[in-house]
C-alpha cells in the first residue's frame, strides 16, 4: 500500500461522489501487508491501495469510516 501525508499534496483527479474518492500526485512511501496483517488510515492520510509485488492475489478489502 503506498502512503503520504495530506499536507502540501496536491490533486491529481477532484473527488467524485459517487464513488467516494479523489487522487493525489504524489506518494512517498509504501507498505507491505502479509497474509493476517492490516493497516489503519487517518483522514489525514493518503493511501494507494492496489499495488502488487511480482504477480497480482486476491485480498479481502474492508472500509470503515468513522466520523470524528
Amino acid at each position: 500500500i503506498g502512503y503520504s501525508f495530506f499536507s502540501g499534496q496536491s490533486v491529481f483527479k477532484e473527488y467524485d461522489t459517487e464513488k467516494d474518492y479523489l487522487l493525489y500526485n504524489y506518494v512517498s512511501g509504501s507498505i507491505i501487508l502479509d497474509e493476517g496483517m492490516f493497516a489503519v488510515f487517518f483522514p489525514d492520510d493518503i493511501h494507494q491501495p492496489g499495488l502488487m509485488i511480482d504477480e497480482p492475489m486476491k485480498v479481502k478489502k474492508a472500509v470503515v469510516k468513522v466520523r470524528l
